[in-house]
């Protein structure tokens, strides 16, 4: 049973629960200029396609299709609503018969046109039309929005993301998405103006989005008063990381520590690759503590720790087996170093 007549069925079934007054010659007239209603709509989408195809609302000096149904006493989104609709009658030739006869949301009509204006926005192999009348209104509307987003970007397959902010702040965001339409050249949808913005703080804020190049001062070992990490090494320990705490098992990924692996930096530790570990706060303060210690790095050079009890911390993944219990060990080369490290159980 669809979702329509099981509608029907429950007010069928609850009507005489219902104190009602009937009108039969009221409500003939009702239905009859809602469906004159329809076809005018559907009429008159047809002509706004017209005029917005050749731009002849600019003789009425009007700068969209909207400001022309302004002009005319109508509502400029109503107006370019009908507009979009208009586009989707030519696109989908079937679309019209399923919206006289009930089966296609009008407003699903209005996302299938915004889809059909764009090149490249109606592939071979969608079913747009079975989307939009088995699917409800707010389905066709993602689904839509996700195809325009990819056409203006040129990828395929994106994803949504949900955000519930403020109405202050929603206005700055269409503000920031106005000054990047400016500075670009292009109007940006709201998904181009989150990733240029996102771009931008990288480039300005993350070590890693530095461009590669010859490092610009020596060792650290050279200046051991000073506290500057250089960026190569941060984008090295990045890349070792992922940019996450390495503590084995902990997925914490927000607010990391450049931990001091061999000696604190308070005693002249330096401030080298193979003297870092990225770890969380929490991690970071039982380091610190001599809850746990590093012992060795693996193949891949990333840190093995050993607790006070003894236990090996083995990174989840790691290229080397941790050494068996009372065996003779697993050597662990540190790369960069001429020294070796034998793991003992």
């Amino acid at each position: 049973m669809s979702v329509r007549s099981l509608f029907v069925s429950v007010i069928q079934s609850d009507r005489r629960q219902i104190h009602f007054r009937d009108h039969p010659e009221v409500r003939a007239r009702a239905a009859a200029a809602l469906r004159r209603q329809l076809r005018d709509k559907l009429a008159l989408a047809r002509d706004l396609v017209v005029l917005h195809r050749d731009r002849a609302f600019v003789v009425e000096d009007c700068s969209t299709i909207g400001h022309f149904g302004m002009r005319h006493l109508g509502d400029p989104v109503e107006t370019s609503a009908l507009c979009d609709v208009g586009y989707a009658l030519e696109a989908f030739p079937e679309l019209e018969a399923r919206l006289l006869e009930g089966r296609i949301p009008f407003r699903s009509a209005v996302y299938l046109g915004r889809v059909a204006q764009v090149g490249g926005g109606i592939r071979p192999e969608d079913q747009w039309i079975h989307l939009a009348a088995t699917e409800p209104t707010h389905v066709v509307r993602r689904e839509a929005e996700a195809r325009l987003e990819e056409v203006k970007r040129g990828v395929v397959g994106v994803v949504e993301i949900s955000a519930h902010v403020t109405a202050p702040e929603a206005e700055r965001f269409e503000r920031a998405r106005v000054l990047a339409s400016r500075k670009l050249r292009k109007s940006l949808t709201r998904g181009q103006t989150l990733v240029f913005l996102t771009d931008d703080f990288l480039e300005r804020a993350d070590p890693a989005k530095r461009g590669t190049a010859k490092r610009r001062m020596g060792p650290t070992s050279e200046r051991p008063g000073s506290r500057t990490i250089p960026r190569e090494v941060l984008r090295q320990l990045r890349t070792r990381s992922g940019d996450r705490c390495e503590y084995p098992g902990c997925t914490h990924r927000m607010f990391l520590d450049k931990a001091h692996h061999k000696t604190p930096k308070a005693r002249g530790g330096g401030q080298e690759i193979d003297d870092l570990g990225d770890l969380c706060g929490v991690h970071h303060r039982m380091h610190d503590a001599g809850r746990f210690h590093l012992v060795a790095w693996t193949r891949d050079f990333r840190p093995v720790y050993r607790r006070l009890s003894g236990e090996l911390l083995w990174p989840l993944g790691a290229l080397e087996p941790p050494a068996p219990p009372g065996g003779a060990g697993t050597v662990c080369d540190r790369p960069g170093s001429n020294s070796r490290r034998r793991l003992t159980a």
